[in-house]
């Protein structure tokens, strides 16, 4: 049977040979094929020395050329033909291959090295293999499979940002602050030599962020502190402080040297300065009955003349003008060089132009300003702090503390 034309191309027999290919988890050697074969269901006879069989190994040989030539089987190996039913990878895809294999063999946390990816070393470190090798590495970077962590250095995992790592450092620094304590940015995580750009760059502005947020306060060039400096009153002032001392000085001994009592002065001084002088409440004395007097009780009560109305509490000059006036003044003082006014100081300064304002219509005053855009007002966390909290704005479950005139 060997011997007639296209013996080889036997349906069964083609079918035979790429069963045992496909079913064989490598590429077969021609010897395993027809060992295989022999062994197959049906079996095919290739005989013995004694007996010819159905098929001879010209017949196989045959089978197995034109199954490559249709494109049924693909050769593997330049030395030693070796049979599968799938395409040779290519010298890349090879290199991929190994690659992702060791990849997946790597642990999912840490770091790793090019080398423990299969990195090509040696003879096989050829320009063109290199190449592929870094290509296939970007190629994975992009889809986010490897994540360089350092200069030759990977992870599985994309490493946290290290501005956002510099954010929640300065964050618990601060938390770890004592309430009094003042530092300097170096003690708040400030990047040092080593820092990135990015990290230098960004420092400010998380600073900033937490001044903002009134989680730190500068309390100084510098210098930083958890709890907000105590704004001075006038009189704490430095140099204000050193004249009133004079002053004070200065009465004591005139006190002293003259017998003046303190009213006395206080009441000449204003009227110097052209203000006026304080209310001293004299002694009061049961008054003594005299007879014009006596006399006038038996007298009719005088008819009761209608009080003249109220004079408006309001000047006619516009309250506006006259805050803003108050304002302007009250922002050259030193603790208020930042136009940052305490609603309480307004008030008082206000007052001195109005004397009988009172607080509902400086509220009023306020919300129209503020309605207008013409001023910002701001709250005050540390309510506990406040002065003379009836003259700030309770809006909201806020305390509107300060003023700042646009």
């Amino acid at each position: 049977m060997s011997e007639l034309e296209g013996n080889h191309q036997n349906p069964q027999f083609v079918a035979s040979i790429l069963q045992v290919i496909t079913e064989s988890p490598e590429p077969l050697p021609f010897k395993k094929i027809k060992a295989s074969l022999s062994k197959a269901v049906p079996k095919v006879d290739f005989g013995t020395a004694k007996k010819q069989g159905d098929y001879t190994e010209e017949d196989l040989r045959r089978a197995l050329q034109e199954a490559v030539d249709g494109g049924r089987l693909f050769i593997h190996s330049d030395k030693e033909p070796l049979y599968s039913t799938t395409r040779p990878k290519t010298a890349r895809e090879k290199l991929e291959s190994d690659l992702k294999k060791k990849y997946a063999e790597l642990p999912d946390e840490g770091t790793f090295s090019e080398k423990d990816l299969g990195k090509p070393s040696g003879k096989k470190a050829t320009p063109e293999v290199v190449e592929a090798f870094q290509q296939i590495i970007v190629e994975m970077k992009q889809a986010e499979q490897l994540f360089e962590v350092g200069k030759g250095k990977y992870s599985k995992k994309a490493p946290p940002d290290p501005v956002e790592l510099l954010q929640n450092k300065v964050k618990d620094l601060i938390a770890a602050l004592a309430d009094d304590a003042v530092v300097g940015e170096a003690k708040l995580g400030k990047p040092g030599a080593k820092a990135t750009e990015a990290e230098e760059a960004a420092f400010p502005d998380i600073l900033q962020k937490y001044l903002d947020e009134k989680v730190l306060f500068a309390v100084g060039k510098g210098k930083y502190s958890k709890t907000a400096p105590k704004v001075p009153e006038w009189y704490e002032e430095k140099k204000v402080a050193g004249a009133l001392k004079k002053i004070e000085e200065s009465i004591k001994k005139l006190s002293s040297d003259c017998g003046v009592n303190l009213e006395s002065v206080l009441a000449k001084l204003a009227e110097s300065l052209g203000g006026s002088p304080p209310a001293v409440k004299a002694p009061q004395e049961k008054p003594k009955a005299t007879e014009p007097e006596l006399s006038k009780a038996t007298q009719p009560l005088p008819l009761e003349v209608p009080a003249s109305p109220a004079e408006p509490a309001v000047p006619l000059r516009d309250l506006s003008t006259v805050l803003k006036e108050a304002y302007e003044e009250l922002c050259r003082f030193w603790q208020f060089q930042s136009r940052r006014v305490e609603l309480r100081r307004l008030y008082f300064q206000a007052q001195k132009e109005v004397p009988n304002l009172t607080v509902a219509e400086f509220h009023n005053e306020l919300d129209k300003l503020d309605k207008a855009w013409k001023i910002e007002l701001h709250v005050l966390n540390e309510v506990h702090e406040a002065k003379d909290k009836e003259l700030a704005i309770e809006k909201d479950g806020y305390l509107f503390y300060y003023i700042i005139w646009k």
